[in-house]
Formats: C-alpha cells, structure tokens, sequence
C-alpha cells in the first residue's frame, strides 16, 4: 500500500540526470514526523525551471512499502511558466491573443486574417504580371 504525503525538499541529486541535463531525483523530509526519503523521482514536467524545485519547496509525494517514492508536485500548485524542452506537436495549436517569439519559427504556411496565407501571397512586377516563386 502506498501513502500520499506533503512534505519539503532535502535536497536535489546530482545523479542521475536525463536527456536534457536535469535531475531525476530528490529526498524530501517529510513534515509528519521528519524522516528524509530515499531519493524519490521527479517526474519530467518538475525538472529543471519547469518545476523549479530546490531545498524548502513545499511537495506532494506518493511513499511506497518499499520506500521508493515519486513527486506528484508543487505544494502550492504553481506552475513556473518556463518549458525547459524542445517540443514536437503532432497536431494544431490554436493561440488566443498576443504571441511573442525570440528566435526563428519555421512552418509550412502562415495564414492570418489580415494577411491570408504566405504560400497564396503574389507581388505584381513593373509590368503587371506576378513574380516568380518564391512570390
């Protein structure tokens, strides 16, 4: 059986670390009673800013018999507002309201109300015909 249990961060291993260089593990001293956990996992979406987790954060975390362990999350619920992942979306995104990009997007159209679709889009020459590809 295992417990569900609210306790603060000991301390961040240094090992292991996944893929993209952040920790995968951390103890955590429970605040029933005090005992610090084996090292307990720390699921991908509380790595690095993402969860922004350190010593004195305050965890919700599941105990096993066997005293492994894994963080299900933030105390407060807050959510760090960084995705420290290069992320691939199969699918649409649908944003509302202002977007600010750094860096370059790539796509295979853009299609805006006041602009129409970069693929469609045509200039006219001098002569009044259309430019060749790209337009």
């Amino acid at each position: 059986m295992a417990e569900i249990l609210k306790g603060k961060i000991s301390s961040i291993e240094s090992e292991p670390i996944d893929a993209n260089n952040h920790a995968t593990t951390a103890k955590v001293v429970s605040l029933i009673g005090g005992a610090v956990t084996r090292p307990l996992v720390i699921p991908w979406y509380l790595r690095g800013t993402m969860g922004n987790l350190a010593p004195e954060t305050e965890v919700v975390y599941v105990l096993f018999e066997d005293k492994t362990g894994y963080i299900l999350g933030r105390f407060d619920g807050n959510f760090q507002d960084h995705i420290p992942y290069n992320l691939i979306i199969d699918g649409n995104i649908t944003q509302n309201g202002d977007t600010k990009t750094s860096g370059n997007v790539s796509a295979a159209d853009f299609v805006s109300a006041a602009y129409g679709s970069t693929n469609e889009h045509a200039h006219t020459d001098s002569q009044g015909g259309t430019t060749t590809p790209p337009n």
